[in-house]
């Protein structure tokens, strides 16, 4: 097994409940962590391994639909990374929502979400 991570991506989008959130948007920090199985080892080319490319690229179009809860969003990219990449057993995330709509807080609101090949029906 190997393990990939993509850590510290940056996006801007539209995820929240509150109108004001709808509209205007927040920064989120995500990372991902996908352990995988290279389809030979040691891996010689790009396609023996997880190309991180096409994962970010994946990653990104999901950031890109709006959805109320990050719990949603973090669920639709499990699923749709299984969905894609045959060779993941078990994907981590942690999106962090950079400036909640809180009324004097100071910090990041977080999720981690954790899921494994096996349990995918419910994933």
């Amino acid at each position: 097994m190997l393990t990939i991570e993509l850590s510290a991506l940056q996006f801007f989008a539209y995820h929240g409940l509150y109108e004001e959130e709808k509209r205007l948007g927040n920064r989120f920090e995500l990372d991902v962590t996908i352990v995988y199985q290279p389809g030979y080892f040691p891996p010689r080319t790009i396609d023996d391994t997880l190309d991180y490319v096409s994962v970010y690229s994946l990653i990104k179009q999901v950031m890109e639909q709006r959805e109320d809860l990050l719990e949603t969003v973090l669920h639709n990219m499990a699923h749709s990374l299984f969905n894609t990449f045959a060779p993941i057993h078990t994907v981590q995330l942690y999106l962090k929502k950079q400036q909640p709509p809180i009324v004097g807080f100071e910090g990041v609101i977080g999720i981690r979400y954790s899921a494994a090949r096996e349990a995918n029906e419910n994933v």
